[in-house]
């Protein structure tokens, strides 16, 4: 399928390195706007008016804090007023997960997350650097979509601690961001971009340019997800620079904690593959399950084989390598579409077995069900009356829900 416009790249690997130990001169960021006359380029949340519930604007940092003479880029950020006619001093910054999620793009979805919070305090939203609202690194996709060389690697390889770093380096080539990754890096490159920049050491700096450039005299933090491991290298970061001049924390919140000695560089990549694996392992382990799907962990990497060669053709549907890649993925995963609410997408891990044996049979129900968000079935409903042809479904979900934690282990950041 042709596809036309720009994919937006975030280059998640870079965002990984550890925070630097030298005292950036702050006095190179600067304030670009912050008024009420400020224009928001962001989406804005239904009822806000900009200028008064709602102020926006960006501060200008150096791309390289060790050369603040160069390139400099520019960190967009939106501050949702609190309605109290006295509330507390100190605001709470937002810091996004991903990395390389937008937290701007989100600010309608995030307004009303922080409802109570902004009862009594300011809500600051900023994206990181890169991101969509921060000096975005934009590739064009007739360059991005460049086809590129990949190795042949075994479906069934699962890496670890102990695996070849050849196998791994082959294994990682295979990932969808790979050919963007070689084919964009030149791009940047002669744009003048240094991509090494990209880190969460020059994350924390922009982050306390921010705070400087921002009327509060104290700030709290509060960060998800990968925007926990750039609040601990801030902590960090002010406990080894004692006696440096830094606006003052009043407190830091972490949650769903990337401490700084977890690979976020490419091990989150294996988490969901190594997951479903688990979850054919604990279904083959489990009495009722294994009974009824024995050796699902092979058959599964199988039908992965036999579709990466052929898309599966049964009745009307086509289901490509793709295809299931996307819906084993969905079901490992404990979220809404926040788009379409009553769309269930996740929980279904449990009838991923009973999916296998299907399009082994040339049967597609389950899959379909899974793919359309049929399944899981609501509190209460039964799954024969979400889908026709799951006369295992109930049985099959009690049975690897009550296995072990594989089914339950994923978490959306």
């Amino acid at each position: 399928m042709k596809r036309t416009g720009l994919i937006l790249i975030f280059f998640s690997a870079l965002m990984a390195l550890p925070a630097a130990v030298f005292a950036a001169d702050l006095s190179q960021a600067s304030i670009q706007a912050n008024d009420a006359a400020a224009e928001c380029p962001y989406p804005i949340p239904a009822g806000e008016v900009v200028g008064e519930t709602i102020v926006c604007g960006e501060v200008t940092v150096p791309e390289n804090w060790a050369n603040p003479g160069e390139r400099m880029v520019a960190i967009g950020y939106a501050i949702l007023k609190s309605p109290n006619v006295s509330p507390f001093p100190d605001p709470v910054i937002y810091l996004e997960g991903g990395p390389g999620s937008s937290a701007l793009a989100g600010l309608p979805f995030l307004r009303d997350t922080f409802t109570q919070l902004r009862e009594y305090r300011d809500v600051v939203i900023y994206d990181q650097r890169g991101n969509s609202y921060s000096s975005p690194l934009v590739c064009p996709l007739e360059i991005a979509g460049q086809p590129v060389e990949t190795p042949d690697v075994d479906l069934d390889f699962v890496p670890t601690l102990d695996s070849d770093i050849v196998d791994l380096l082959d294994s990682a080539k295979t990932l969808g961001g790979y050919a963007t990754a070689v084919n964009c890096a030149p791009y940047f490159a002669e744009q003048g971009v240094d991509l090494a920049q990209y880190s969460t050491a020059n994350s924390v700096q922009d982050l306390i340019a921010l705070m400087e450039a921002l009327p509060y005299a104290e700030y709290n933090v509060y960060g998800i997800s990968y925007g926990t491991n750039v609040a601990l290298e801030l902590f960090r970061y002010y406990t080894e620079q004692q006696g440096v001049d830094l606006p003052p924390l009043r407190s830091g919140v972490i949650d769903g904690n990337v401490p700084p000695n977890v690979d976020t560089r490419g091990g989150q990549a294996y988490a969901t593959p190594n997951n479903i694996l688990g979850l054919f392992d604990e279904c083959e382990a489990n009495p009722v399950c294994g009974d009824a799907f024995p050796d699902v962990r092979a058959r599964a990497i199988a039908l992965l084989h036999q579709a990466a060669e052929a898309p599966l053709e049964i009745g009307d549907e086509t289901i490509s390598v793709d295809d299931l890649r996307q819906v084993m993925g969905s079901a490992m995963t404990f979220k809404l579409d926040e788009s379409n609410p009553d769309l269930r997408v996740g929980l279904g891990a449990a009838y991923l077995p009973l999916m296998v044996d299907e399009l082994e049979n040339g049967i597609a129900d389950t899959f379909v069900g899974l793919r359309d968000g049929l399944l899981p079935p609501e509190p209460g409903e039964s799954a024969m009356a979400a889908i026709a042809g799951c006369q295992l479904a109930r049985t099959l979900a009690n049975a690897i829900l009550l296995s072990g934690p594989a089914a339950r282990r994923s978490r959306s950041s």
